[in-house]
């Protein structure tokens, strides 16, 4: 009798998701350093990641405001990181808008990463406290190394 195998990527879905939530986190620390944000920004993007780790999609909503929170200030202030051309914000109006969406869609991909492994997590049977030691440092040791990376030269 033929035994039964799940396709491919059901077997290693999950892995492609945590490299990739892993992948985005780095960037954006990367880009929080690159745009030199106050500690407040990092603060209140880990306390966003901790909710979300704890409460899954129920933290998606408190945690697409901070991001539409940051949009608005960027589009506003029009932080730059000196690495990149200057005149975009000022000079290039499409562009910045174009890079300021792109931002915003990479940042609620990984809400929505975030919150659906702390989902399937939970619906594997781990606890909340579980659930955080799993996947605090994942986020967090990316962001860190991704801060680091800009710091260490790559930035610059």
């Amino acid at each position: 009798m033929a035994r039964h195998r799940p396709p491919m990527g059901h077997a290693y879905g999950w892995m492609i998701g945590l490299v990739l939530m892993s992948l985005g986190y780095g960037v954006g620390g990367w880009l929080l350093a690159a745009f030199q944000v106050p500690g407040i920004v990092w603060w209140v993007t880990q306390a966003c990641t901790v909710h979300l780790a704890i409460s899954g999609p129920s933290a998606i909503l408190l945690s697409n405001l901070w991001v539409i929170g940051l949009m608005l200030v960027c589009a506003a202030e029009q932080p730059w990181p000196a690495l990149w051309p200057a005149r975009i914000p000022t000079h290039h109006a499409q562009t910045w808008a174009t890079i300021l969406i792109g931002l915003w869609g990479v940042a609620i991909a990984l809400i929505l990463l975030l919150a659906w492994f702390s989902h399937w997590l939970d619906t594997k049977g781990y606890s909340c406290r579980h659930r955080v030691i799993w996947l605090l440092p994942l986020c967090w040791g990316a962001l860190g190394i991704g801060a680091w990376i800009y710091r260490v030269g790559l930035g610059s």
